[in-house]
């Protein structure tokens, strides 16, 4: 996604105004860009992203840097976890803004 209008209707769509306090999850990070709309409406962007340059990109993304961003290896037993599992680790995981999980989460 390279279109400034594309990644802005994306996030409308996401984050409806008025719902600051939300967090998002997002399935390919890739470099970020989305990544970048999204954090500008919402309080946090927990993302998963499977390709190990992707979250390269993203982590050298300036934007994201001003927000907060880490990535973190996604724990082995994720693939096991229901709701309240996901809802508990990943407050243990980071607190920032933005999160990137890398690994294959299926």
């Amino acid at each position: 996604l390279r279109s400034r209008s594309v990644l802005e209707a994306i996030a409308a769509v996401s984050v409806p105004e008025g719902e600051k306090n939300v967090s998002v999850v997002e399935i390919g990070v890739g470099a970020g860009a989305l990544t970048q709309a999204l954090l500008a409406r919402c309080k946090r962007v927990v993302g998963f992203e499977i390709d190990g340059d992707m979250v390269q990109l993203a982590l050298q993304n300036p934007m994201l840097k001003r927000h907060g961003i880490c990535a973190i290896p996604l724990p082995n037993k994720a693939s096991s976890w229901d709701r309240a599992d996901w809802s508990s680790g990943l407050g243990t995981l980071s607190t920032l803004p933005c999160l990137v999980l890398h690994g294959d989460f299926l």
